[in-house]
């Protein structure tokens, strides 16, 4: 980026998530809504339900697949009852036995870091009927909804 680039943002808001779910539903985009590990937060205990919450409240959980590296985060949609496509997102290593990993989760996606994950790694994983993305990392922060 050059300096003109962050003038140019300079000062631009990160959408909450109602926003961005609103954005979603009127475009009919497919959203991958990345929950962020909150442990050690005061919302680690509450941050599944109130995504949750909110995604219902915006009528969008036809279009929404939720990742997390925190995996009990996962099992915890699971647990409060949602049908929300689920994909695990892993870095540094991979699980033992992913497709079953995977699925004890109640999981439809692997999206394993690239850096650790060799294209045979991939072709396997898609024998085994997981949607497989290979992810960079990235980050995305927003305000509180």
């Amino acid at each position: 980026m050059t300096e003109a680039d962050f003038t140019t943002i300079r000062g631009a808001q990160v959408p909450t998530l109602a926003e961005a779910l609103e954005f979603t539903l009127r475009h009919k985009l497919p959203m991958n809504l990345e929950v962020k590990d909150q442990i050690h937060s005061p919302g680690d205990m509450s941050i599944v339900g109130d995504v949750l919450a909110e995604i219902r409240r915006a009528g969008a959980e036809d279009l929404i697949l939720i990742s997390s590296f925190n995996h009990d985060y996962l099992r915890e949609v699971r647990r409060l009852g949602s049908t929300i496509p689920l994909g695990v997102l892993t870095e540094e290593t991979h699980p033992d036995n992913i497709p079953e990993y995977v699925r004890s989760i109640g999981a439809q996606c692997y999206h394993p870091d690239a850096d650790i994950t060799p294209d045979d790694m991939v072709r396997e994983l898609v024998a085994a009927v997981l949607k497989c993305r290979r992810t960079l990392s990235t980050t995305w922060t927003g305000r509180s909804a």
